[in-house]
């Protein structure tokens, strides 16, 4: 950062965002993989006070001294990375026609909360039953005639456990597919929902490219070439051309924000710069 006299003090903004299918979406945890990853058992014991026992299986004691040491404390649940079922993962049976599967999410990453929907692919069978109990979520599915496997959809709610006065609420979304063969053991993976370029950039760059008497000069980059790129400011005039931006800045001292917004299909990406104007004769930073 550098002024003289009235000038720019420059001050990069790193507050980029990502909103998805309508909602707004920050650079928290990120997405999480496959069906089937693990939970985690037996975590490294935590820093706590002396004369505490390790604590072990995802105990979550932290605390002071003679307390019991567990597991790190976990972060609150972050709506957006488990609104597609990031933290859940399923496992099926088959008894005779009978289809079971159980969806299991873990202590960290919240229980389910109250009903659930599920949504069987005719072709793979009848919903028989559901049962929501904290963690695990059991289906049971008639199996269609002849069925080689199809798909389910699961819709339902995630409350936080991880912080107990928090409660946050979190919608949840996943699809899974089932196969089937004659004489071995039902297969069920994740469906992976499609994602936009903007989903898989932790954000949009914003560069601050030269400077000069109350002016600036912002490019943005890593957007998607068929994006809509647009910038906004606080104060000033602005000039653009593409992802290329000249920003005219105010007489008066005070600190100024430029952002840019790209749009790419349901995908909203942010990024800002802060230039801040000095009281003095000279205005070039």
């Amino acid at each position: 950062m550098a002024t003289t006299g009235r000038g720019l003090t420059i001050a990069l903004a790193t507050a980029g965002l990502i909103a998805c299918g309508g909602k707004t979406e920050g650079t928290g945890p990120g997405d999480g993989g496959a069906a089937g990853e693990s939970g985690g058992s037996g975590g490294t014991a935590g820093s706590g006070g002396s004369g505490g026992t390790a604590g072990s299986g995802g105990a979550a004691g932290i605390g002071g001294t003679g307390g019991m040491q567990g597991d790190p404390a976990c972060f609150p649940i972050y709506c957006p990375s488990v609104e597609d079922g990031s933290f859940m993962y399923p496992e099926a049976t088959l008894d005779g026609s009978t289809l079971r599967v159980v969806i299991q999410t873990y202590y960290s990453d919240g229980s389910f909360d109250g009903s659930v929907e599920i949504t069987v692919d005719p072709a793979l069978g009848t919903l028989l039953s559901t049962e929501t109990t904290g963690y695990d979520v059991t289906i049971e599915i008639e199996l269609a005639p002849g069925t080689t496997g199809g798909d389910l959809v699961f819709d339902g709610v995630l409350r936080d456990e991880c912080y107990s006065g928090s409660g946050e609420l979190c919608d949840v979304r996943r699809s899974f597919h089932v196969e089937l063969s004659d004489g071995g053991a039902p297969k069920i993976s994740r469906r992976q929902a499609p994602q936009s370029p903007l989903q898989l950039r932790p954000r949009v760059a914003l560069t601050l490219v030269e400077t000069g008497d109350l002016w600036a000069r912002v490019q943005a980059s890593g957007a998607p070439r068929d994006a809509t790129i647009s910038f906004d400011v606080t104060d000033g005039s602005i000039s653009t051309q593409g992802a290329d931006a000249l920003w005219t800045l105010p007489e008066r001292p005070g600190l100024y924000q430029v952002e840019v917004v790209v749009q790419y299909g349901g995908s909203i990406a942010t990024e800002a710069v802060v230039l801040e104007v000095r009281e003095g004769d000279a205005r070039k930073v």
